[in-house]
């Protein structure tokens, strides 16, 4: 037992305090790592939604412009209806 206790090398304050500061090390630089990855994907995540944002606005825009070309058409082929009648008071009798 003596043989096995003069074997035993307890580990020093200053041993015990490297390994602490490695590990530590180590650990903050993952943490660093980790959040850079999280706002990478906050970023995009972000980006994502103004896009999306500016793409149904477009879409918006454009629904707006069809119904508006829409009506216009309707407009102008009542206007087209409407001077081609022949009781149109507007349009000369031809004889």
């Amino acid at each position: 037992m003596t043989t096995q206790l003069n074997q035993f090398k307890p580990a020093s304050v200053q041993a015990v305090g490297e390994v602490q500061a490695k590990v530590s090390e180590e650990f903050q630089q993952r943490l660093v790592a980790q959040s850079e990855r999280i706002d990478k994907l906050s970023e995009s995540v972000i980006q994502s939604q103004k896009t999306a944002q500016d793409t149904a606005e477009m879409l918006q825009t454009i629904l707006v412009g069809m119904e508006n070309l829409g009506e216009n058409f309707k407009q102008q082929h009542e206007n087209m209806d409407y001077w081609q009648m022949p009781e149109n008071p507007n349009v000369e009798a031809k004889h």
